[in-house]
């Protein structure tokens, strides 16, 4: 396309979006009254650069076809071949479908990740260490909040705190898989042994052989090292459990003894809905990981974007200005400027209001909503951000529309994926943020956040500088102690930012190792 040509197109945009309504809008119904969800539609008239065809997503399930809430199989990332961007993406839906199986294959829960598969990681104890806790049979999560909870942490990143249009609090639970156990034990014992995540079969076959000898079980080890973080809400109101993927835990009652502060007083069970996962995984000649994320399609309005249309004509949507959304009271404020604000934090077991704020809901909004700035090109595959947007719109579209029944994945939206360029160690920076495409500078959807777990580490704009973005590799990425990055996971505060935590935190009478980050 012509390049002024485009920068027109992207101006006329700006000036007058284009709303596009897409067909088979669909409506859930509750008791009391019907409420519109316009995000439960995305562009079906999306270029269909990248998908999956009906035999390879029959293949994904173990018993050879698409079946309602079927199990389906862990990508192979031992063998992961990126052919494009399209392979990362492919690679990620096919993960977070088997997350999202049953875990009874594995005599587990509800899902993958309430199984012996996955360990669920404690907070930080005041030594700052960290611990695993083995899934246990009927057992539920623990959200408990004082310091010795083990389960869950309701800070984000930012730490802050998020509650959804109800007024409850959002929990956050953390996942390593087995393979991940088992190099932390390895690092634990022999730090020197540890340098980098699985990418090959060798490196797995020592994880494996080392797993054999200390009796650790590893049921999927061609997933490599796995690390999930997951946020929930408390199911009520008109939420609908058939909706959500959920699970039962214990959560923390507060007292609610002003606007400006809530005070810990015990607990209760309750059922939790899923809003929001990443996924983290290692892969071939990709150490480094690759970085996705999902949502629930109720959770935050889409601020604008464009895509590409299957006759190659770019099309403005504009902002989602109505509707009901988990995390927005007020979507006819489309201004970014006013959402995405914290109004809670906490200190110690209590959460208290933000600086001259009182607690309450945050009018969220999903400021890039396929990880992509709207006026910067995000890789090196991709022309602009309409074309990064379409692949992600088309593989959502490709796999919604595929599940058959009322499969409940269906109402969880891909954002995006990210990762290095040549797999290297991440240099924090992103491809949007670097004129020269290097080792280290992240590309995919450079710009991934999700609106559950980085609410306000979102980009303040759609249109954003080449010199001030966010990027997942912002946070994680490690430097050794002469300054240069590292793919040590080892590295405190690096790459996993769990890594050294539970490490150190780990029953088997390791070597403590200090961190060389400076």
């Amino acid at each position: 396309m012509n390049k002024s040509l485009f920068k027109l197109i992207i101006a006329l945009g700006l000036i007058s979006t284009i709303y596009y309504s897409c067909e088979n809008s669909k409506k859930i119904e509750n008791s009391s009254f019907t409420v519109d969800f316009p995000q439960y539609s995305l562009p079906q008239n999306v270029i269909d650069s990248c998908s999956v065809d009906s035999i390879t997503l029959a293949g994904w399930f173990a018993d050879g076809k698409i079946t309602e809430n079927g199990f389906v199989n862990p990508a192979n990332s031992v063998t992961f071949n990126p052919l494009n961007n399209c392979s990362f993406y492919t690679w990620s839906e096919q993960m977070f479908l088997w997350l999202t199986s049953s875990g009874a294959k594995y005599n587990g829960g509800s899902t993958v990740f309430e199984s012996p598969v996955f360990y669920t990681v404690s907070p930080e104890s005041p030594d700052t260490t960290r611990t695993l806790v083995p899934f246990k049979l009927g057992d539920p999560l623990d959200a408990t909040a004082d310091i010795i909870k083990v389960d869950t942490e309701e800070g984000q990143a930012t730490n802050n705190v998020l509650l959804d249009r109800n007024g409850n609090v959002v929990y956050y639970i953390t996942f390593v898989n087995d393979v991940y156990a088992a190099l932390l034990h390895m690092a634990s014992q022999n730090g020197s042994a540890v340098t980098k995540f699985p990418t090959t079969k060798g490196g797995l076959d020592t994880i494996l052989a080392y797993a054999a000898k200390n009796k650790m079980n590893i049921f999927e080890p061609n997933a490599l090292a796995i690390e999930l973080k997951s946020s929930w809400v408390k199911l009520e109101g008109d939420m609908k459990a058939e909706d959500f993927v959920t699970i039962s835990a214990d959560i923390p009652v507060y007292d609610k003894n002003s606007d400006s502060l809530w005070i810990l007083n015990g607990k209760t069970t309750a059922t939790l809905a899923l809003v929001g996962l990443h996924i983290v995984g290692s892969a071939a000649n990709h150490p480094e990981m690759i970085w996705s994320t999902f949502e629930h399609k109720y959770n935050s309005p889409n601020a604008a974007y464009q895509y590409v249309s299957k006759d190659s004509k770019v099309i403005s949507v504009g902002p989602d200005n109505e509707g009901y959304w988990l995390f927005n009271n007020t979507p006819a404020d489309t201004a970014i400027s006013s959402a995405n604000i914290s109004y809670a934090g906490f200190s110690g077991d209590s959460i208290i209001a933000t600086k001259d704020h009182t607690i309450k809901p945050s009018n969220t909004i999903r400021v890039l909503p396929w990880g992509n700035a709207y006026n910067l090109k995000p890789n090196q595959q991709n022309a602009n951000s309409a074309y990064a947007n379409s692949e992600i719109i088309s593989i959502n579209n490709s796999i919604m529309n595929q599940l058959v029944g009322n499969d409940v994945r269906k109402n969880y939206i891909f954002i995006g994926s990210t990762w290095t360029f040549g797999g290297a160690a991440p240099n924090g920076k992103s491809f949007t943020a670097d004129s020269n495409l290097s080792d280290g500078v992240a590309i995919g959807n450079s710009n991934l956040a999700n609106s559950t777990m980085e609410t306000d580490f979102q980009e303040k704009s759609i249109m954003v500088s080449n010199s001030n973005n966010h990027v997942c590799f912002t946070c994680h990425n490690g430097k050794n102690s002469n300054g240069s990055h590292s793919l040590d996971p080892k590295i405190n505060d690096g790459l996993s930012h769990v890594f050294y935590p539970l490490m150190n935190g780990l029953k088997l009478k390791p070597k403590i190792l200090k961190s060389n980050k400076k």
